[in-house]
């Protein structure tokens, strides 16, 4: 039961963070030196 509740807790958390980061992605885009950061972040990221 204990385990159950902790994972439904840890689901819903983690679906918060992706549309968390799934905005700020949008907004990053929508700018235009966004573009470059995506590119310099991926650059990094690889």
């Amino acid at each position: 039961m204990i385990v159950e509740f902790f994972s439904k807790k840890i689901d819903i958390y983690v679906n918060k963070v992706n549309k968390n980061i799934v905005a700020v992605l949008v907004l990053i885009v929508k700018n235009s030196s966004g573009l470059m950061f995506i590119g310099m972040a991926s650059i990094i990221l690889s």
